[in-house]
């Protein structure tokens, strides 16, 4: 329960950008990065979401797994497209992220950029390997998306 108890307290840290905490918590004690808390993913998943470049290039530093899903499947990649911090996608392709990872819906980071018309964020995806012939759930490929609202440019991107 004590592990438990620590990686709540490190998630509220970093919500809290509670950094003298969070340095006290991952570099004094230790709290393993690659645990996931409940809805909220882990410690990666919780600093891509608040946008801290900083903070997750030091949970990398760290150990923390790239490509650790949630409970929804998501990885720190799609939480970090959805959200449109290009800096974050980059930072996480560079230290091994997976592009072609599927979430529970089967939708990869590709899936993602597509659906929020995020063109730069697709070609880094592309550069980096995605693969644009992955379908999802519904059985739609990032292509078949991009047609269904008829972005030009994303078509472009994938075609």
């Amino acid at each position: 329960m004590e592990k438990v108890r620590l990686l709540k307290k490190l998630i509220d840290a970093i919500i809290e950008h509670d950094y003298d905490e969070i340095h006290r918590l991952v570099d004094i004690l230790n709290v393993n990065l690659n645990q996931v808390y409940e809805y909220e993913g882990s410690p990666l998943h919780v600093a891509v979401k608040e946008g801290d470049l900083d903070l997750v290039k030091h949970f990398i530093d760290k150990g923390a797994d790239v490509n650790i899903k949630g409970v929804f499947g998501e990885t720190p990649l799609h939480i970090a497209v959805d959200r449109g911090y290009d800096n974050i996608v980059k930072l996480l392709l560079e230290n091994g992220a997976n592009p072609n990872v599927q979430s529970n819906e089967g939708n990869t980071p590709l899936h993602l950029a597509v659906i929020s018309s995020s063109a730069d964020i697709a070609f880094e995806l592309i550069k980096a390997g995605a693969d644009s012939s992955i379908k999802n759930k519904s059985g739609k490929t990032p292509l078949d998306i991009a047609m269904e609202v008829n972005d030009e440019k994303m078509i472009k991107i994938l075609s």
